[in-house]
């Protein structure tokens, strides 16, 4: 079938009310009812169109539609060229063609011949100018929907990368949960393996006093086996941030953000429950930068100032317009548990943040 059952938004025939001009007109055309039905045939043709698919079908249509509104305007009247914005918005908000196609190149030189005829045709002054404002307005128009879908296509893009560096950063985490399992149970497990043989063949040449001995040392091993694991699976839960600096370069050097830490080691200074909270302020932002701020650089600063870590944060990014009290709210609510606080410098251009937390803290 050439048609299907799609919802159009109502926007796209808005312009249907262009077709007062060319209905009341007619009656002065030397051939009304070749206008009525030519018009009819426009407006069915451009509704039509939204609901197909069918490459012929649609290449056909479109140059309809353009060779119309040729006829119309320059052998009829003017005023018939208004039906040029309904082209502007199928073009801009239903194709979504910001190259050369077609449609685009065919719309260029029909608005080019139409704005010429309007300046240097024999048109009425009133005409002209009405005309002229129409079309630089149905241009503007496009254009403004072209950059609209450009900066769609660029967020969709940046909506891929993000899946895709989080897809690669479980992989790695993935991973490290293997190696310390393998490096930990493997040991664990082949030394219980040893010891267990080793109280079976005790008890068989009877040699009840030194499997007694070695079933100690085997209890003693599963105690210290299962503290390992727990300190494993306790790692699991907590990041350090040496940790997560690593993990946001791999995540920004995907997405093409040029990161610079200094001082990082200072953290170290913190105890493993801050650095974790810490840690997960530092994806925050990350995550924000990748969202939001159309950033390619980025620093951070660790600075010891007076028994409190002070980070200062920084990008180049799209920043802030002004502030509302509700930026950056998971961030605060992490530093409470801290007693940590957030103060920004700069809104945009560059964005800089201040993170200061006590170096002797305890999380709640």
């Amino acid at each position: 079938m050439i048609f299907e059952k799609r919802k159009v938004p109502l926007m796209f025939f808005v312009g249907m009310v262009f077709l007062y001009f060319p209905f009341y007109y007619a009656q002065y055309s030397p051939n009304p009812t070749a206008v009525v039905l030519a018009t009819i045939l426009f407006a069915l043709v451009y509704c039509s169109l939204f609901y197909t698919d069918h490459k012929l079908y649609s290449l056909l249509g479109w140059f309809y539609l353009i060779g119309y509104i040729a006829v119309m305007s320059f052998w009829g009247n003017l005023q018939f060229s208004l039906f040029i914005f309904n082209l502007s918005n199928m073009l801009g908000w239903y194709y979504k063609e910001n190259r050369p196609t077609y449609r685009t190149v065919s719309y260029g030189l029909l608005l080019l011949a139409i704005i010429l005829w309007a300046l240097f045709g024999p048109v009425p002054f009133e005409m002209r100018a009405f005309a002229l404002v129409i079309h630089f307005f149905g241009l503007a128009l496009l254009i403004f929907s072209w950059i609209e879908t450009k900066r769609e296509a660029l967020q969709q893009r940046l909506q891929e990368q993000n899946a895709s560096i989080n897809l690669l950063l479980a992989e790695n985490e993935r991973n490290r949960i293997g190696q310390d399992l393998h490096d930990t149970l493997g040991h664990v497990f082949a030394m219980l393996s040893v010891k267990a043989e080793l109280v079976q063949t005790l008890l068989v040449h009877e040699q009840i006093d030194q499997a007694k001995k070695e079933l100690a040392d085997l209890q003693i091993l599963a105690k210290d086996s299962m503290q390992e694991v727990r300190q494993i699976v306790q790692s699991l839960k907590q990041h350090t941030v040496a940790e997560e600096l690593q993990i946001l370069q791999q995540m920004l050097d995907l997405a093409g953000v040029h990161l610079v830490v200094l001082g990082g080691e200072i953290a170290e200074q913190l105890s493993l429950p801050v650095q974790n909270k810490l840690a997960m302020v530092l994806r925050e932002l990350a995550n924000n930068l990748l969202k939001h701020s159309q950033a390619s650089k980025c620093r951070l600063v660790f600075e010891n100032d007076q028994q409190e870590l002070v980070l200062h944060y920084e990008d180049n990014g799209v920043g802030f317009a002004q502030l509302t009290g509700q930026e950056l709210h998971t961030i605060k609510d992490r530093l409470v548990t801290v007693k940590g606080s957030l103060e920004f410098l700069s809104l945009a251009k560059p964005t800089r943040l201040s993170i200061r937390i006590p170096l002797e803290e305890v999380v709640e």
